[in-house]
């Protein structure tokens, strides 16, 4: 199975820039890893982080459910 890596990024608008220029690139690979049955989890997944867990750490836990919700 091919691990697809993305570099280490100096900010949120250099990781924006990068996945920007890249959207072909990811596609590919997992269209090629859904293919071949290679599809895997993110990272949340394999740590069993659930969404209401990191939700659970947010400082206005009210305005996000209401967010969500939306």
């Amino acid at each position: 199975m091919k691990v697809f890596e993305t570099p280490d990024f100096q900010s949120e608008q250099e990781e924006a820039e990068w996945w920007d220029t890249h959207q072909d690139e990811v596609l590919a690979a997992f269209q090629e890893a859904a293919a071949n049955g290679t599809l895997g989890r993110g990272t949340l997944m394999k740590e069993g982080v659930k969404a209401f867990e990191t939700l659970a750490d947010e400082p206005n836990l009210p305005e996000a459910k209401r967010k969500s919700a939306a």
